[in-house]
């Protein structure tokens, strides 16, 4: 069994860490996909357990939303409506 004998949350040390072979890491696939051109790591996606994560939209109680901020608004609003 593994022990967490830290955390840390820059992209590039835990890259350069898991490169180093010091452990391993889990990462967005965005931020994985960026790293997989440039280094020589295995890449491997989780089906189980589902990971499940907190998404919070923060807006202004002062400024109304833009045009482009109603669209992730209204996104977002569809992905919980869908998948919540």
């Amino acid at each position: 069994m593994r022990r967490v004998a830290g955390c840390n949350e820059s992209v590039l040390t835990l890259v350069s860490a898991v490169g180093a072979d010091l452990g391993a890491t889990v990462l967005p696939w965005s931020a994985a996909r960026a790293i997989l051109d440039v280094r020589n790591l295995e890449v491997r996606r989780i089906v189980e357990p589902v990971i499940q994560v907190k998404l919070s939209l923060c807006t202004s109680d002062h400024q109304p939303l833009s045009e482009p901020a109603h669209a992730v608004h209204d996104l977002f609003h569809e992905l919980i409506t869908n998948f919540g």
